[in-house]
């Protein structure tokens, strides 16, 4: 089992800080969050949105999680897959995951379903 390292989200370009910050990292396990119809994602990990013009860069990770994410996964299926295919404490994850939902909903990539 591969040891997670985190989930990393880097930002290549901010045109300008977003106004509204959505509150995704909120704790319930069960809501579905969507990717937003018009954001370009890469087999890289490279995101676009084009509809401020941002770009950004996620991990493999990262690239995971935005995945099970457009599968209609919620929160928990998504810890839970996690917790299988890598070697991580929960805390730690749920966490990370707060972390990186949250920067998914600052940049209007993710949306609550």
């Amino acid at each position: 089992m591969p040891l997670c390292q985190g989930i990393d989200f880097i930002i290549i370009n901010d045109i300008k800080p977003p106004i509204q910050i959505l509150l995704l990292g909120a704790r319930n396990e069960n809501e579905e969050m969507k990717v937003n119809k018009n954001i370009a994602i890469s087999e890289s990990g490279f995101i676009f949105n084009p509809g401020t013009g941002d770009s950004f860069s996620t991990n493999s990770i990262g690239q995971e999680v935005i995945s099970m994410l457009n599968e209609g996964k919620t929160r928990d299926e998504i810890t839970q897959g996690i917790l299988v295919r890598y070697e991580v404490e929960k805390g730690i994850l749920e966490k990370d995951l707060d972390d990186y939902f949250f920067m998914l909903g600052t940049y209007h990539i993710v949306q609550n379903g």
